[in-house]
């Protein structure tokens, strides 16, 4: 997809510069057909109907290249805009996929501790283990099963 968006970039700047090299060249030739019809070089047109027919179709055709520069720069704006956009949202995707396998990878952590603390203490319930485990320490009654299975609980929460 890069590939195809680095092809348009090319063009789009190859047209741009022929169109800035056909602005300048028609200014030119603009120019220079004044300043010869200024020194007397260029004779007047005896009819000014084929002045009259020629003069619109010169202002379309230098309206037309002098409006289409600020419309290729919007283009070339917004297509930068886009593709901005869509480079971020692609990392966005990325960062959340990366969080959500690190939700999985901590709630199989969670569980499995869990599993450890409560071959300590079986019939409590998961609100009151924290409490039962700080009362038996407090009253000196810890048991090397319960330290092993806790030391178990904190070795897996550390992975």
């Amino acid at each position: 997809m890069a590939n195809g968006n680095d092809d348009k970039a090319k063009v789009l700047a190859r047209n741009t510069k022929v169109n800035q090299w056909v602005i300048v060249a028609l200014t030119a030739i603009f120019v220079v057909l004044y300043a010869l019809a200024l020194f007397g070089l260029i004779k007047p047109l005896a009819d000014d109907k084929v002045v009259l027919q020629l003069a619109p179709i010169i202002a379309v055709i230098i309206g037309y290249y002098f409006g289409r520069v600020p419309g290729q720069q919007n283009e070339k704006t917004l297509t930068d805009q886009v593709n901005q956009h869509a480079e971020a949202a692609k990392t966005a995707n990325q960062e959340k996929e990366t969080a959500e396998k690190e939700k999985t990878k901590l709630a199989g952590q969670i569980a499995s501790v869990e599993k450890i603390l409560k071959v300590v203490v079986p019939d409590e319930s998961a609100g009151r283990l924290s409490t039962t485990l700080s009362g038996a320490a407090e009253r000196g009654e810890s048991t090397p099963a319960a330290t092993t299975a806790i030391l178990h609980a904190l070795r897996i929460l550390k992975q």
